[in-house]
């Protein structure tokens, strides 16, 4: 495959990721990272199975819904990762491995200026 069709794969397959973890990530951080790449809301609305979540994320993202106890720098991480990352391995696994893969187990092949794993 050449690179354009290898990185569109890859936007559908973050797109399916966002959409696994829609309710898993803090609601804030979604708010942030559309607003940084509105292309990929339709994508991952698209691949939402909830009515619930939908009118819920599309919710936060007019009112710009931030959390009393905001970590920017959390944030600025999750961010990173998902700009940054390989999701095509995510995509292959199966529903219980799908469960517990987290944000930090996203393949990257750079080194993150926000550190290497979150913890809180």
């Amino acid at each position: 495959m050449n690179k354009r069709m290898l990185k569109k794969k890859n936007t559908l397959d973050k797109a399916q990721f966002i959409a696994d973890k829609i309710g898993i990530i803090e609601r804030d951080i979604w708010v942030e990272y559309f607003k940084k790449h509105p292309t990929d809301l339709p994508k991952v609305l698209k691949r939402l199975c909830s009515q619930e979540y939908k009118s819920c994320l599309k919710r936060d993202i007019q009112t710009n819904y931030h959390n009393p106890s905001f970590d920017s720098k959390y944030c600025n991480w999750v961010i990173w990762q998902l700009e940054n990352g390989y999701f095509s391995q995510y995509v292959k696994l199966d529903i219980l491995d799908k469960l517990n893969y987290g944000v930090s187990c996203i393949p990257i092949f750079e080194e993150n200026p926000y550190g290497k794993k979150w913890s809180l």
